[in-house]
């Protein structure tokens, strides 16, 4: 590298902030514009098979509808399972569907003081008159008795369901079954129901029964949850387990059939209604800040995302929508039942299952979608800040080492010169005396021989003998040592973190502990997770940076090198995980990275001097602020601000103390439910929250704190 080329790098890299915040910009700033028309691409449809909208539907049963729904309201509002379930199945096999049962039981630590609970599965079979039995299509609707102001009574779905069967059974036209699944407590009894459909025998937590009648593969599912049929707006839900969607095929044809019967798809919470053409963009925007919201947890928005979990398609429809402001009730009842015939006709001329499309999307509206070539690059652009400050910091590095050494070079030069000197002058005067008589030829010989011993420097040390069968142990590079103990207890303490729910369910379970948690006031379990989750991991902040100093003391030489390698190789890990994770799931890349990475450009620098302290004090407190408690609480206190469903469906605003009920609610159910879901779905957020980034986190605290 030539002079003129090193001054410019030196000059443009030098405080290591420019470059990189330039980067962390236009990533960031990239990121949103994709919210808007000239950034993505607008939906379609990708399978010619589905025929979108190409069928008259035939649905008529407005008698039928307002029957049965007075009827399951009269049933929820008795708050009888069993009656509701019993009433259910008489329907279905006077209509002619097979209708059965499964029972499941579900045992985990976290429903102390039970051990397990109980519970039944009701679902029908509509066989296709071909007889082939080879396909399927499948319709949920969850069974639940108990409703309140935020969960409401589901007796719009049921009534569709009845109402819907009664009119497909006649038709001679399906060539899959319909398959019709009521499942209790939601996701457990679901879960149970598909993993025996598929043939699995038991999960660690959970048993069922085998399932007495079978239909096809399935080739698409829909989750049904209505309060009533006189909307006309919908929202469709597309998220699945640890961040894929439902194909984008199925979702554009629910969207277009929604519209083609005068009612609206709300997708990502962007309701359609918007007076200006400015208030329009800052919807897009606001719909690509929900579509992130609701993709980031790795949680699924509805029963579907247990089918998108075997790459089954399916949505989930709720009606009427929660986001929009305009929805009253309509004139209709029949428009969602014949929307639903619309879908399941389209879904019945396909051959296969859907697999042309993208499951990798980001849609800010119904009409628009970024798929995962688009949405990538500013991503990247915005994690790869952090290797540009890791570059940044090697190069300054390097460049601070060549003007060291180019300055002890320099102060080393003048004895030389010196020397030099003395010789010239001692030949000189040589010259001006007198000739000597020539030494004899052993004289010559014994001088050189002194020359040579004089200018070979210092003498090495002897070396000590080696006893026979003694062997040389090579040691560790003391920087290599110094690393290795760093990222030993690092990831010491997440996998501790990892394995605290054991230790949890252990103090809950014991006896003797339940007056002192009703001291605490920790009655419940989902309190009492939090509590000591949040406890054990400050305790573990606490303690790595001593564990580390004390174990480099003891274990490790002190290293010579000027060069601290710790800074870049940091950033480096930071940039893997961030750019790994955007690549499985780009939501949780996004809110993980947008204050991690700004945190990180502006607290790591390549040298730590006295007159720093205040700004190494400050970086630290930056740094507990997005430690995954605090960016939990965070992103919980927006949630109870922003996108509670509670506060769409409550008149009145939240007061002080409600607000934050609100969030210690969501901070302490968070923690356990991504537990849970870990142990029953394979939901990857708490092995990847413990395991990668809480050690990550602990690594970058320690070199704040200790180097």
């Amino acid at each position: 590298m030539n002079e003129t080329t090193k001054e410019k790098l030196n000059r443009l890299l030098a405080d290591g902030l420019r470059v990189p915040a330039l980067f962390y910009a236009v990533g960031f700033i990239w990121f949103v514009l994709l919210s808007q028309v000239e950034f993505n691409e607008p939906t379609n449809t990708s399978e010619n098979a589905l025929l979108v909208g190409q069928v008259e539907e035939k649905f008529d049963e407005d008698g039928a509808l307002r029957q049965y729904q007075h009827k399951a309201d009269d049933l929820y509002r008795s708050n009888d399972l069993n009656a509701l379930r019993l009433w259910l199945s008489r329907e279905l096999i006077s209509i002619g569907l097979e209708v059965y049962t499964q029972n499941f039981t579900l045992s985990h630590e976290a429903l102390y003081p039970l051990s397990e609970i109980h519970g039944s599965n009701l679902y029908a079979i509509m066989r296709s008159p071909s007889g082939g039995r080879t396909e399927a299509l499948l319709l949920t609707v969850p069974l639940k008795a108990d409703c309140s102001e935020t969960h409401s009574c589901l007796s719009g779905s049921l009534s569709l369901i009845l109402a819907l069967m009664k009119t497909l059974r006649q038709q001679v036209y399906w060539a899959k079954d319909i398959i019709i699944v009521f499942p209790e407590f939601e996701y457990v009894g679901f879960l149970a129901w598909i993993e025996a459909y598929r043939g699995g025998t038991g999960l660690k937590n959970l048993r069922w029964t085998e399932l007495e009648g079978r239909g096809g593969n399935i080739h698409a599912g829909l989750n049904l949850e209505f309060t009533r049929l006189d909307v006309l707006t919908i929202d469709v839900f597309p998220e699945g387990i640890n961040g894929p969607l439902a194909e984008s095929d199925l979702v554009n044809t629910v969207s277009k059939l929604i519209e083609k019967h005068w009612m609206r798809s709300v997708i990502s919470g962007q309701d359609p209604d918007y007076p200006s053409h400015v208030s329009e963009r800052l919807s897009w925007i606001l719909g690509l800040v929900r579509a992130v919201w609701n993709q980031a947890p790795g949680s699924p928005t509805g029963l579907h995302g247990l089918l998108i979990n075997h790459q089954i398609p399916a949505v989930t429809l709720r009606g009427p929508s929660l986001y929009s402001q305009h929805d009253q009730h309509g004139k209709e009842v029949t428009r969602v039942g014949r929307a639903l015939e619309g879908i399941l006709r389209s879904l019945n001329n396909l051959q296969e299952k859907l697999h042309a499309a993208a499951w990798y999307y980001l849609m800010p509206c119904a009409a628009r979608f970024a798929t995962l070539g688009l949405y990538i690059p500013p991503v990247l652009i915005l994690i790869g800040s952090l290797l540009v400050k890791a570059l940044s910091i090697s190069f300054c590095s390097s460049t601070q080492d060549e003007d060291n050494n180019a300055t002890s070079t320099d102060k080393e030069n003048p004895s030389d010169i010196t020397e030099n000197k003395c010789a010239d002058g001692a030949a000189g005067d040589q010259t001006k005396t007198t000739k000597k008589t020539e030494e004899s030829d052993t004289d010559q010989s014994v001088r050189k021989r002194r020359n040579a011993e004089s200018s070979s420097g210092e003498k090495k040390p002897p070396s000590l003998p080696v006893k026979s069968g003694e062997t040389v142990q090579p040691s560790l590079p003391p920087i290599l040592t110094h690393i290795a103990i760093w990222l030993t207890c690092s990831f010491a303490a997440g996998l501790c973190l990892n394995v605290a729910p054991m230790l949890i369910y252990s103090v809950a379970n014991f006896d003797g502990f339940g007056a002192f948690r009703k001291l605490l006031g920790l009655d419940q379990m989902v309190d009492l997770f939090a509590v000591i989750l949040v406890t054990l991991f400050f305790l573990l902040a606490t303690l790595a940076p001593i564990i580390v100093s004390l174990l480099r003391r003891l274990l490790a030489e002190p290293v010579e090198s000027k060069r601290n390698l710790s800074p870049s190789l940091l950033l480096i890990l930071w940039t893997l995980y961030l750019s790994c994770t955007a690549t499985l799931n780009v939501s949780t890349s996004i809110l993980l990275s947008v204050p991690i990475v700004l945190v990180l450009i502006l607290a790591i620098n390549r040298c730590r001097s006295s007159e720093q302290k205040h700004r190494s004090m400050l970086s630290a407190a930056c740094w507990l602020i997005v430690s995954p408690p605090g960016l939990l609480l965070l992103y919980c206190t927006l949630h109870a601000l922003y996108f509670d469903e509670s506060l769409l469906l409550s008149s009145t605003h939240s007061s002080e103390g409600k607000l934050t009920h609100n969030v210690w609610n969501w901070f302490t159910r968070s923690l356990l439910q991504s537990s849970i879901e870990s142990d029953l779905f394979g939901c990857w957020t708490w092995s990847s929250m413990t395991l990668i980034f809480t050690p990550l986190w602990m690594l970058t605290w320690t070199y704040l704190c200790v180097e």
